[in-house]
């Protein structure tokens, strides 16, 4: 494992106007040693009356830094379906 120690910035957007999620980081900054594995959470919540499905993807930017990120396991890989308030 290296010395140098990067942060990580996440951010979380809700594509279209017409999905009633609200989606965010657990946390915004995680401070991380190059070649350490590090967990990131996620927080959704579907503030509509009815039940809805979601797909989330992932992307790094700037695109060169991509390539030194791997998900191990990632909510993305499947829909997400969110009970009103849930």
């Amino acid at each position: 494992m290296g010395d140098r120690v990067d942060t990580v910035t996440f951010n979380a957007d809700v594509a279209g106007t017409n999905l009633p999620w609200t989606f965010t980081p657990v946390e915004r900054h995680v401070s991380v040693r190059v070649g350490e594995e590090r967990l990131a959470f996620y927080r959704a919540t579907n503030n509509g009356t009815t039940p809805v499905t979601g797909t989330a993807t992932f992307n790094v930017t700037p695109p060169k830094a991509g390539i030194y990120f791997q998900k191990i396991a990632c909510f993305c890989f499947s829909e997400q379906t969110l009970a009103p308030g849930e």
